[in-house]
């Protein structure tokens, strides 16, 4: 879905690592998703040209529930200094 959305497209190097991914409810033929998605943490590194952040993300239903939620690091390029 975010790759669909185009949130990192042209950041994101690779993704790292999917740390843990839960399946909290069922979705069915006909629901309506959205996903929010929430930066927790940024790790610099060493490099002048990539870093990585960690990332918190939840599908959400059209009630408002959360139907899947899990946690992701993908290396990013660094943003030039102006």
């Amino acid at each position: 879905m975010m790759h669909e959305m185009g949130i990192f497209h042209k950041s994101v190097v690779a993704m790292l690592s999917l740390k843990e991914w839960a399946f909290k409810k069922p979705i069915f033929i006909g629901d309506t998703l959205h996903l929010t998605l929430e930066v927790t943490a940024k790790h610099p590194g060493e490099s002048k040209r990539v870093g990585s952040i960690d990332r918190l993300m939840r599908l959400i239903n059209q009630h408002g529930e959360i139907v899947q939620e899990g946690s992701s690091d993908v290396l990013v390029l660094k943003q030039a200094p102006a």
